[in-house]
């Protein structure tokens, strides 16, 4: 292979005669019976073996291949060397110069090659943890309802949600790993600034996961569940029977007092009659209003709040009728009052 391989050598590259040279081309010492004349396989340029570097011909034919032109690609292709194993292949000598300018062009490329995986890789994790951001406030809501035993919310929705969050995680988790791990395998590592934005993206999205894994509240068993389920129907219960009982008790503190008085509220009525009878006079001006009678009708058959109201609409037409507009406006406010209270006694039963 040796003679085989020199030919190609020089059919590729047009070496420089020995004559014309009487110095090495990069250490510049004069060529002597102990200081050999060897031929750059590059620039075909004479060196000596000190000047002399060797590059495995896979290396060699990576950096320069996108160099070649059409015709050497082809010599290349067609030359009998490219046959058999490719470790038995002989090295490539080139010139300490050209060694240094290939491994810089080597860096360049593998520099390259990892901003375009790091990039394309840190892309795709933002973009999972974009997703992983927008589903966890939803689960939060969900498992927040199944603790407090709420019957319309799924345990198996939230059991999936749960899941995807996860699998999210998880990917984010690979990713970054990845991104920590590119060039590290390579012949030569990437760059220390590079290094150290790699350790960077892991060590965030560490800290991501951790955030997150940690503020996933845990989801009840399907026992659990239905122990929530039982404290919270049990819960309701016993308020809506607070809360009927709390309207009752008012409902009586309400009959007991007189209703000239509990509508007004500030002292702006007076009243110490039976509802169907009572004396109504108006502090300060002397005004009295006549006595409910049929307008509240029976008051053994209705609610204290409705017989309120009716008397309330009672005073309110003799208060027009007679002029009296600063004791027709607390009547109204009264009876607005009085109506809310209807309102919210209707909306609870």
């Amino acid at each position: 292979r040796g003679p085989e391989r020199g030919l190609l050598d020089h059919e590729i590259v047009d070496w420089v005669p020995d004559s014309a040279a009487s110095v090495c081309c990069d250490c510049k010492k004069p060529f002597s019976v102990s200081r050999r004349r060897h031929h750059c396989r590059l620039t075909g340029e004479l060196i000596c073996g000190k000047c002399s570097q060797f590059l495995p011909m896979s290396f060699a034919e990576k950096l320069l291949r996108p160099t070649m032109n059409f015709e050497l690609k082809g010599k290349l292709e067609q030359s009998p060397l490219k046959e058999g194993d490719e470790k038995e292949q002989p090295p490539l000598r080139v010139s300490t110069s050209c060694y240094k300018l290939l491994l810089r062009k080597h860096e360049h490329i593998q520099e390259k090659e990892n901003r375009s995986m790091f990039l394309d890789l840190y892309e795709k994790m933002k973009s999972v943890m974009a997703r992983a951001d927008a589903l966890l406030p939803r689960y939060h809501d969900v498992a927040e309802a199944l603790r407090l035993g709420d019957e319309s919310t799924s345990l198996e929705s939230a059991q999936e949600t749960r899941f995807k969050l996860m699998k999210l995680h998880e990917a984010v988790d690979v990713l970054s790993k990845k991104i920590l791990s590119l060039g590290v395998q390579s012949e030569r590592p990437p760059l220390p600034r590079q290094i150290r934005l790699q350790k960077q993206v892991r060590q965030y999205a560490t800290l991501y996961l951790q955030s997150n894994i940690i503020a996933m509240v845990p989801l009840p068993t399907a026992e659990q569940l239905k122990d929530l389920q039982e404290q919270n129907r049990r819960l309701q219960e016993e308020q809506t029977k607070r809360e009927r009982l709390e309207a009752q008790q008012a409902a009586e503190r309400l009959k007991q007092k007189s209703p000239v008085d509990s509508v007004t509220g500030a002292g702006l009525i007076r009243s110490s009659k039976s509802v169907t009878g009572a004396t109504v006079t108006v502090s300060g001006s002397g005004w009295q209003p006549s006595a409910a009678g049929s307008a509240v009708g029976n008051v053994e058959e209705k609610d204290p709040l409705e017989i309120q109201r009716d008397m309330l609409l009672h005073y309110i037409s003799q208060a027009k009728r007679a002029g009296k507009m600063d004791e027709l406006k607390a009547l109204k406010e009264s009876l607005e009052d009085i109506e809310f209270q209807i309102r919210s006694a209707k909306l609870k039963s």
